[in-house]
């Protein structure tokens, strides 16, 4: 949590999705965070996603969602993902995936 208010300290839109959180995650974030039920209006249009939870579904349909989006961005996309569920050959050629932790 303290990376989102951070963000939002700067200046930055920040929008949260949680499939498992679902009600509690719009209890628990800081104030400033959108909260989304789907994952393709978290990140149409964001900079940067950060993968902050071990959901499957992540890992299954985020790069569909990815590689969906419009590649000719005036910078790609970055995402962080702290649980590696992604897999660099899934991502389309205009994001640039940061994977640490261990995973599950």
């Amino acid at each position: 949590m303290a990376i989102l208010a951070e963000l939002i300290e700067r200046g930055y839109v920040v929008t949260g999705y949680d499939p498992l959180a679902g009600e509690n995650a719009r209890r628990a974030m800081p104030k400033g965070v959108r909260i989304v039920d789907r994952m393709p209006d978290a990140v149409a249009g964001a900079d940067a996603v950060i993968v902050a939870v071990a959901s499957p579904e992540y890992g299954q349909l985020l790069p569909i969602f990815l590689n969906g989006l419009e590649p000719k961005r005036e910078r790609p996309m970055v995402v962080l993902d702290c649980w590696r569920v992604l897999r660099a050959e899934d991502m389309p050629e205009h994001v640039t995936l940061i994977a640490i932790g261990r995973g599950t």
